[in-house]
């Protein structure tokens, strides 16, 4: 089953999409709307916690282009990750990732 994130712009899509052709196979679906949809499911060879390295894709993307929020779809659920804000830590760094 894919896992569907929303995403801004063509521009931070074709990012999030370039990181995960190695880790998932990938590909970007366009909508109606002006929001573009990166799909990713999980390799046939993903070890069980393929999940883990989802979240950690999406927040590195989250922060690399500046965002705040990512919404993803994952079967009849939908999800919003949060980005962390670097004011939440005591060394200055970012948070991992939060499920809303």
């Amino acid at each position: 089953m894919p896992v569907e994130v929303t995403t801004p712009d063509r521009e931070s899509a074709r990012s999030l999409l370039d990181e995960a052709v190695g880790h998932f196979r990938a590909e970007l679906v366009e909508t109606g709307e002006s929001a573009m949809v990166v799909r990713l499911r999980p390799a046939l060879t993903a070890p069980t916690g393929w999940m883990f390295e989802f979240l950690a894709l999406v927040e590195r993307w989250l922060e690399a282009h500046n965002l705040q929020v990512a919404n993803v779809h994952h079967g009849n659920r939908s999800y919003v990750i949060t980005a962390a804000g670097r004011e939440g830590r005591s060394d200055g760094g970012p948070e991992p990732a939060a499920a809303a």
